[in-house]
């Protein structure tokens, strides 16, 4: 793409974390930003989404439908959705592409099957659900990584520096069923005169952020048993049981924003997209063109 509840700390921290880590395949495991807390942790954490055992790929993508009809947009470009079950409906960004300043969040219910704005002047890019339910973005033009509470839109920035420095542009961001956030920061819309380069970063569940690697980035996803972590230009880290990032293990996906099916298939589709539904088979896609629903003959991760 272009274009935590709980004990975490307030947006300004950032003072630590792993140094730059941007080798290749061989790398060393990053250093662990802090000690993790357990899935019971006092954030609530937990598994948002669960495939079915099973699942065989490959996955297909049926025909595009076009949703939002009539809908008057703000912005011209579409990026990030997520899924968030709680809600019964997929959320995504609109912005001005290349502009920092720009930004709504939408709401698309498959209960009215209408979209509308969630948030107004959010300014984000990538979402995605949290552990403990709440809607998380990255955020170019707070440059940070906030949650928003999908009921009464309460916000909370989670972090929004490094080493004394703004995060530049958040792009595209993915969280663990423990609380555990990732997500990739690149250069696109960054209106920060102090901006850390481009590089991907993680935080516990506690609230610390880590470097996980410098250098080019854009989507990112976790495969379906969490033992994985993909980054589109970055490479594939292996992650513990805590989800601690290890080992790089080889080069990343291609595309822009990407999207994991139940078979751990990768799905490179418009600017970026996310499995939902109840049964975890409607795709939403974000796109240049617009916005539309796909079915799957398999399920995939929100």
């Amino acid at each position: 793409m272009t274009g935590t509840g709980g004990a975490a700390s307030g947006g300004s921290s950032g003072s630590g974390g792993a140094a730059g880590n941007d080798a290749g395949p061989a790398d060393a495991p990053p250093e662990v930003a802090a000690e993790v807390a357990p899935e019971t942790s006092a954030g609530g954490f937990k598994k948002q989404w669960s495939c079915p055992a099973g699942v065989v790929g490959p996955g297909t993508v049926g025909p595009q439908m076009p949703v939002c009809a009539g809908f008057r947009f703000n912005f011209t470009y579409h990026e990030g959705p997520t899924w968030i079950a709680s809600q019964n409906a997929f959320f995504f960004s609109n912005f001005t592409e290349g502009n920092g300043r720009t930004g709504d969040i939408i709401k698309f219910s498959l209960t009215t099957n209408m979209c509308e704005v969630f948030i107004k002047d959010a300014g984000c890019n990538g979402l995605a659900v949290h552990a403990n339910g709440k809607l998380i973005g990255a955020c170019h033009l707070t440059h940070s990584v906030t949650e928003f509470d999908p009921v009464t839109k309460e916000k909370r920035v989670i972090v929004d520096q490094y080493m004394g420095r703004n995060l530049a542009s958040p792009n595209d961001i993915v969280a663990h069923s423990n609380g555990t956030i990732y997500f990739t920061n690149p250069t696109y819309e960054s209106i920060s005169t102090n901006p850390y380069p481009q590089a991907t970063f993680w935080i516990d569940p506690m609230g610390k952020i880590a470097l996980l690697a410098n250098g080019a980035s854009n989507g990112i996803a976790l495969s379906p048993d969490e033992k994985k972590l993909h980054v589109v230009q970055a490479g594939v880290w292996n992650l513990d049981d805590q989800g601690v990032p290890g080992m790089r293990t080889g080069g990343g996906p291609g595309g822009d924003g990407i999207s994991v099916d139940c078979a751990g298939g990768i799905h490179s589709i418009g600017t970026n997209s996310a499995y939902g539904g109840a049964d975890g088979k409607t795709i939403f896609i974000a796109s240049r063109q617009g916005v539309f629903t796909a079915q799957s003959n398999i399920p995939g991760l929100p």
